[in-house]
């Protein structure tokens, strides 16, 4: 029994995933053993109380509810228990009617049988059901999953222009919405700027919409790379670029521009000619709202670009 034990606990521990040949056998000798420990116990023991030797009858009852055996194997083992024991047990016990013995313990092993067959059955029936249940689950987790990636691809479109790969005007008043109330109620500075590609409309119209194209991507990795962590980036509009920058006073986004500014002017573009942008600069103050911040950015850029483009200008 300790060797039964010890193999018993190792394959649960192992968590074996698929049955094999050894598994079927480990399981039908269990079932043997016990049926060969009961008929010694009932061969050798003197029982003068019962007929029927009752350790023998515990176990044919016992393995009818304990294990789940097919209905042809369970039939074979009891068939075998039944016969040995009502020929062996007159060879022991001289004193037993022989045809009495016999109809007890073949009525108990049908018996028993039966219970057997209703129990696998009962069990069968819970384990197909356990197993549909597994399997629409699965393919629920699998349709949920893909819902979920497809929200996320979604979820990305929506927010990210196509092509500059950072946010869009959308998105971005969303963050300016959502940074503007929090920076007031914390009583904190937020500062815009606002970017525009100097003679953008003579490189279209010189070299063509997807030069034009490649040079607003180029941009927009650009401006990704150099912003600050807390800094939000996006593509206002046409050849406009607005960045967030919350917790940040007017000086501070000069310098960020400013520093951006050089960056653009000594980057090399595909076209063969340096790009150069114009900036407005600006922050929030009292009594501002979202559109008072916007239209003062504007107004930046507008000086900028009056005062020869390539250049940063604050409105405060």
């Amino acid at each position: 029994m300790l060797l039964y034990a010890l193999l018993s606990g190792y394959f649960q521990i192992k968590k074996v995933k698929k049955i094999t040949v050894l598994h079927k056998i480990y399981e039908i000798s269990f079932g043997g053993f016990g049926f060969a420990v009961a008929i010694s116990r009932a061969l050798l023991l003197q029982n003068s109380v019962f007929a029927i030797p009752t350790i023998y009858i515990a176990v044919i009852y016992g393995f009818a509810v304990f294990f789940y055996f097919s209905p042809v194997i369970s039939l074979c083992m009891y068939s075998i228990t039944c016969i040995s024991i009502t020929v062996l047990f007159p060879v022991f016990h001289h004193d037993l009617v022989q045809l009495t013995f016999a109809q007890d313990i073949l009525s108990n092993n049908i018996i028993a049988w039966i219970a057997c067959v209703i129990n696998y059955q009962r069990y069968a029936k819970e384990y197909e059901s356990q197993r549909m249940i597994c399997d629409k689950n699965e393919r629920l987790q699998a349709k949920t999953s893909k819902i979920e990636k497809t929200n996320q691809v979604l979820q990305y479109i929506s927010n990210v222009d196509a092509l500059t790969n950072i946010y869009n005007r959308r998105k971005l008043n969303e963050i300016l919405e959502t940074e503007y109330d929090r920076c007031k109620m914390l009583s904190k500075n937020i500062a815009l700027i606002l970017m525009d590609v100097d003679l953008f409309k003579s490189i279209n119209d010189t070299y063509g919409h997807n030069d034009g194209d490649r040079v607003l991507a180029q941009l927009g990795q650009i401006l990704k790379n150099n912003v600050g962590k807390s800094d939000k980036v996006g593509r206002w509009g046409g050849e406009e670029f607005l960045i967030i920058c919350p917790e940040t006073d007017i000086e501070d986004a000069f310098n960020l521009a400013e520093r951006i500014r050089k960056i653009i002017q000594n980057s090399e573009f595909r076209l063969g000619r340096n790009i150069t942008c114009s900036f407005g600069v600006t922050e929030k103050k009292e009594p501002d709202t979202i559109n008072d911040l916007m239209l003062r950015a504007d107004k930046g850029l507008y000086k900028a670009k009056e005062g020869g483009r390539n250049r940063v200008e604050q409105e405060k």
